[in-house]
């Protein structure tokens, strides 16, 4: 019979009954280069794509030639997974922030971005000689200094100061009279004081910028800024599930909770013979689109959709789930630094938006569908059979008394004394014998006296 009855969810792992609960949630980008692997790695110079807006011409007027071509050195820290830096805010050599670099980015290729320092006080360590090795000038002389590595965080910056810093580069805003984007030269120079305003406020600042930082950036405008921002800054796709750990019957339907954040890409969903909608509960909240789940647009951070699922055939079955986020939604917000210390100064940290574009999420349910079992009728018990009467037994007779031996009873002596013969043992059953014996042996040596005397009266 067909069942419509719904299973509940349960939040939380899955019950053995039900099968495995797999989420894998994509963190932020990776905070170590990884290097490419050996069939991308780069072997010829190749020239990286700019970063967006206008800038100067980068191929003229430098030292190098074109400030574009990944080429010696350049390729070697390309290779390694590491922020590749190419030219400055104006298309040209020096170190003017911000500077646009280019790294690898799986799936992708080149992508160059523009990285905004975020130590007013440190060495820019961002020009290029001519073996494409990076160097800080000093006193008209190159310092060699190491590749850009990447930072597990901004050492000097604390939490609110990255969600500020963030904010500021990822949103186009109006300060006063002046626009941050990365439009134009004068854009990118109003965004990267805004930057200084949140992790560099000091007199020397002050003297640099004069009153942009307390007109536009004071404490309390900066914490009405942290107000207007979500909890965590960084985009960290989310893909998991969960139901209930009871196996259910052909027919009967199971609710499936998925939760996500990625509202710009469909999410795949695969569950061979079963049907699978949107549970009524979570109606406006996402659609199954040609297999795809679908979530609408939602401001909160995350959302929880219940898919109904039902199989009609008996077995274990899975449905499945995976999404590959859209890589504009996929920037995490690192830092890179060359470790290089020149006369005791640092080199700079810089902003780095890391890319996770490419990284498929899974999550992955197994269902147990049992078939109802058919009740069996009962089988009539056996009757009992009446145990069988025990055989009385025969009590034993009394002993005959046994006859008296025929013949004389007159006692005799036996001869010899020999223990253990059968007259010392006490055997009855001989006595009467050696009696006859006695008694012959008599009648015998009767017999011959009497010859005896009949032969001395003839003679």
């Amino acid at each position: 019979m067909k069942r419509s009855t719904k299973r509940s969810v349960a939040l939380g792992l899955l019950a053995p009954l039900l099968g495995t609960f797999i989420a894998f949630t994509g963190a932020s980008a990776a905070l170590a280069a990884e290097p490419l692997p050996p069939e991308e790695q780069i072997t010829e110079p190749f020239q990286a794509p700019l970063c967006t807006g206008d800038a100067g011409d980068p191929s003229v007027n430098n030292p190098v030639g074109d400030l574009t071509m990944v080429f010696g050195e350049r390729i070697t820290d390309y290779n390694a997974g590491r922020m590749v830096v190419l030219y400055n805010t104006n298309g040209s050599y020096d170190g003017e922030t911000p500077v646009c670099g280019t790294r690898h980015v799986a799936g992708i290729g080149a992508v160059s971005e523009w990285m905004y320092c975020t130590d007013f006080t440190s060495h820019f360590c961002v020009q290029t000689n001519t073996d494409g090795r990076l160097v800080q000038v000093v006193d008209d002389v190159e310092v060699a200094v190491d590749p850009l590595e990447d930072l597990e965080s901004n050492p000097r910056l604390d939490a609110d100061q990255e969600r500020l810093v963030r904010h500021i580069l990822t949103t186009e805003l109006t300060v006063g009279t002046a626009v941050l984007s990365d439009a134009t030269a004068q854009s990118r120079k109003a965004r990267q004081q805004a930057v200084w305003c949140i992790t560099d406020y000091s007199p020397k600042l002050v003297d640099l910028v004069g009153t942009f930082c307390d007109t536009n950036f004071s404490e309390a405008q900066q914490q009405a800024m942290l107000d207007s921002l979500p909890e965590d800054p960084v985009f960290e796709p989310v893909l998991s599930t969960s139901s209930s750990g009871n196996a259910i019957e052909p027919g009967e339907t199971v609710e499936v909770e998925v939760t996500s954040n990625i509202y710009d890409t469909p999410i795949t969903v695969e569950a061979p013979g079963a049907e699978v909608t949107v549970c009524p509960a979570s109606e406006g909240l996402a659609a199954i689109v040609d297999g795809q789940l679908v979530l609408n647009p939602s401001e909160s951070p995350t959302v929880t959709v219940r898919l109904c699922v039902t199989w009609q055939a008996a077995g274990a079955h899975s449905i499945d789930f995976s999404v590959t986020p859209d890589a504009s939604t996929t920037q995490a917000l690192t830092w890179v630094q060359s470790p290089t210390l020149i006369d005791g100064i640092p080199c700079q940290v810089y902003s780095n938006f890391n890319s996770v574009s490419g990284m498929t999420l899974t999550s992955n349910l197994l269902v147990n569908v049992e078939a109802p079992v058919e009740p069996v009728d009962p089988v009539d018990p056996i009757e009992p059979v009446d145990p069988v009467d025990p055989v009385e037994s025969v009590e034993p007779g009394e002993p005959e008394t046994p006859k008296a031996p025929v013949g004389n009873t007159g006692s005799a002596t036996l001869s010899g004394g020999h223990e253990g013969s059968l007259a010392v043992t006490g055997s009855d059953a001989f006595l009467p014998i050696g009696v006859l014996g006695v008694l012959l042996a008599g009648m015998g040596a009767a017999a011959m006296m009497t010859r005896k005397q009949k032969r001395a009266a003839r003679s």
